[in-house]
């Protein structure tokens, strides 16, 4: 099954109600390079010991993500 990578903006505590749809995209590298441009504009912080977001796992990401939320699901998946 094929693995889609969503990328939400939200608040700082990743609420639910404050997400909003930044891109969707079966490219986890295109999710990577957004995730960098959104870090880049100011409109999200990423903190973590490292800076290469290439080396890190989605899953840590988000969790090292301030003002973004990652959401993979697989295509076809009910939520």
């Amino acid at each position: 099954m094929k693995n889609i990578y969503i990328l939400y903006s939200c608040n700082e505590w990743k609420n639910h109600s404050s997400m909003s749809l930044i891109m969707a995209s079966t490219s986890e590298s295109k999710i990577r390079k957004e995730i960098k441009n959104q870090i880049k504009e100011k409109n999200m912080e990423y903190d973590a010991d490292t800076k290469d977001l290439k080396q890190e796992e989605l899953n840590y990401l988000n969790n090292c993500l301030k003002y973004g939320h990652i959401e993979i699901v697989g295509d076809g998946e009910r939520q």
